[in-house]
């Protein structure tokens, strides 16, 4: 998981998830552990742009949205990409 923190995400597609399609994909997964899963992912997709790292947005993520492990911003990077939303690199 340490490895993706050094990756640098770039969205495949422009904007934001489908809120719909975030909350039924992503939150039977997050939900629990992160109670605002879903503005993260946003301040994510709007970061993915392939100049800052993972560990870099995670940072950036703590600050806007509150604090959170990189590990699990990692692991939500991960997700992002299984499902084609980012490319990381």
């Amino acid at each position: 998981m340490d490895e993706l923190l050094a990756l640098h995400p770039k969205r495949r597609k422009p904007g934001l998830i489908n809120m719909k399609y975030q909350a039924i994909t992503f939150g039977p997964r997050y939900a629990q552990r992160d109670g605002r899963f879903m503005d993260r992912f946003a301040e994510m997709m709007n970061l993915s742009n392939g100049t800052r790292t993972v560990a870099q947005i995670a940072r950036i993520v703590g600050y806007e949205v509150g604090s959170i492990d990189p590990r699990l911003v990692a692991e939500m990077f991960g997700d992002l990409e299984e499902f084609g939303f980012v490319d990381l690199a």
